[in-house]
């Protein structure tokens, strides 16, 4: 199971930008989908359920938003944000 890794920078209200930071201290800037995926990983959660959650809200259809999950979490991957 794939667990975040990071933590998110406090934001103020005047900010709606999402920000992560890795655990090497580098800052990403993040979509709200994508903050979620990120948030719901917890090293216990399916990226399936994952997806049928998300899709639930955005109504997107369950093999498309699970496509789309799995983008996400490719790319946060790739800069060390879940492992």
């Amino acid at each position: 199971m794939l667990e975040k890794h990071g933590s998110q920078l406090k934001s103020n209200t005047q900010n709606e930008n999402i920000i992560l930071i890795n655990p090497e201290g580098h800052q990403f800037q993040i979509s709200h989908t994508a903050h979620m995926v990120w948030n719901m990983l917890d090293g216990q959660t399916e990226v399936k359920t994952i997806a049928n959650k998300i899709g639930t809200i955005a109504e997107i259809d369950a093999p498309k938003m699970e496509g789309l999950v799995l983008e996400i979490i490719s790319g946060l991957k790739e800069v060390d944000l879940v492992g």
